[in-house]
């Protein structure tokens, strides 16, 4: 019986390194995952895991910091979604380098959803991608990892604003403004 528990969390672990490795270096999948957290509560029937307080999900160059981290596993312990929420004070972020040279791609946002049936990745609040000097920010961006496609939606005040610069100065550069 423990042995199969022990498979479970093992099972689990694995699943919460998907989202790690989305936009990740291929060798980053390799690497071993490393999940640290002030508590953690995996329940077996609903495959509902919490893991919160300063959470860390280290796997190769890809970094996930949260205060709370939230996964969902169907019934053949797939991830069905993955929910990151940031502090009161400090936003869910992601970093990974997506191919060898790259620089650090950045994702950060209020709460940073992942739904691997929709192929989605949703930033929603405060929602922001960077790499280098080239920013879109947003309150509420949408990625699909299927089509590439990337939409950002109004909301309450906010607006994109995009600001292209020249090639030689490292590319475009997307702000939002309140």
């Amino acid at each position: 019986m423990q042995n199969k528990s022990f498979r479970r969390l093992f099972i689990l672990c694995l699943t919460l390194t998907i989202p790690a490795t989305l936009f990740a270096l291929p060798s980053d999948k390799t690497e071993p995952a490393t999940i640290s957290s002030n508590s953690a509560d995996y329940n077996q029937k609903t495959g509902i895991s919490i893991f919160t307080g300063n959470v860390v999900i280290i796997q190769g160059t890809t970094k996930i910091t949260a205060a709370q981290i939230t996964t969902y596993n169907g019934p053949k312990q797939q991830l069905s979604k993955a929910i990151a929420i940031g502090s009161k004070n400090k936003p869910a972020i992601y970093q990974t380098i997506p191919k060898k040279g790259d620089a650090v791609f950045t994702a950060s946002a209020n709460r940073i959803e992942y739904l691997p049936p929709q192929n989605e990745v949703l930033l929603i609040g405060n929602g922001k991608l960077q790499q280098k000097n080239n920013i879109l920010s947003s309150d509420y961006i949408i990625y699909n990892q299927k089509t590439g496609e990337l939409k950002t939606k109004h909301i309450g005040t906010s607006r994109t604003t995009i600001v292209l610069e020249s090639a030689e100065k490292s590319g475009p550069s997307i702000t939002n403004q309140k």
